[in-house]
């Protein structure tokens, strides 16, 4: 009985992989599918760099040493 139970479960759980790999290729044709009907509608817009994060010392004279650096923050 314990062996017809674990054969059992081994079928029950090769059935369900085989029902999530079958639900999961469904979703992600209805996802290309989605996205070629949208592409059309979007609008294509050259990408731009944004300017680069400046910062200025408001005080120089505060510190001697540094002036004339210009701090550049991010990547």
């Amino acid at each position: 009985m314990a062996l017809a139970h674990v054969a059992a479960a081994v079928v029950v759980g090769l059935w369900l992989a085989g029902g999530e790999r079958a639900l999961w290729t469904i979703v992600a044709l209805l996802v290309e599918g989605i996205r070629q009907l949208a592409a059309p509608l979007v609008p294509t817009v050259p990408a731009r760099r944004p300017a680069p994060f400046v910062v200025r010392l408001r005080r120089p004279h505060a510190w001697p040493l540094l002036r004339g650096v210009v701090l550049v923050r991010g990547p």
